[in-house]
């Protein structure tokens, strides 16, 4: 299993661009090798901070928040996806065919 982030970056095709940050780790969500977190809590990967380790070229200039992003939590053996669509591109993605 993995947890971690993610960032929609293409929306407009059938299969889209995800920018991830993951780890795998068992079912109660403990990562299975050492991993440094960007999180406050320190338990998950922070979306700003990986954002700015990304290499300009892949960042477009546009801030940590335009993309749609999302969070993956694995808690007693489930994955839960956490979708966070408040971001400028999120209508591309929330828009009906």
């Amino acid at each position: 299993m993995k947890k971690g982030i993610f960032r929609c970056v293409e929306t407009k095709s059938e299969h889209p661009w995800l920018i991830t940050g993951s780890v795998n780790c068992n079912a109660k969500g403990s990562p299975d090798t050492p991993a440094v977190f960007t999180s406050r809590a320190g338990t998950n990967f922070n979306h700003k901070a990986e954002w700015k380790k990304l290499d300009r070229s892949i960042r477009g200039g546009v801030p940590s928040n335009y993309y749609p992003t999302g969070r993956v939590e694995i808690r007693k053996g489930k994955a839960t996806v956490y979708p966070h669509f408040e971001s400028p591109m999120a209508e591309c993605i929330m828009r009906p065919g």
